[in-house]
């Protein structure tokens, strides 16, 4: 399962998805976006774990993530959560 261009960054993240649960993992410190200002922006869980998840809140309906943060050359974006639709 691939989720592409998050934040308008145009990089593509793997992970999986669990259809039984709706939840999907994705790895963390994977490249969510690249600028020339910022340089490589990897996206990191909050709470230390190794994954950040994402869950749909009913099927096509909204993708609700945990709180995670970017990393980039410049520091930290600080935390965030993201909503997404499913298509």
């Amino acid at each position: 399962m691939t989720i592409t261009n998050l934040w308008d960054g145009g990089e593509t993240i793997t992970g999986s998805y669990d259809p039984e649960t709706g939840i999907v993992t994705v790895a963390s410190d994977q490249t969510v976006w690249n600028s020339e200002e910022y340089g490589a922006c990897n996206a990191y869980e909050a709470n230390d774990e190794d994954n950040m998840t994402f869950q749909f809140t009913s099927l096509g309906g909204s993708l609700v993530s945990c709180d995670y943060y970017v990393s980039c050359s410049l520091g930290e974006f600080g935390c965030y959560k993201t909503v997404m639709t499913h298509k």
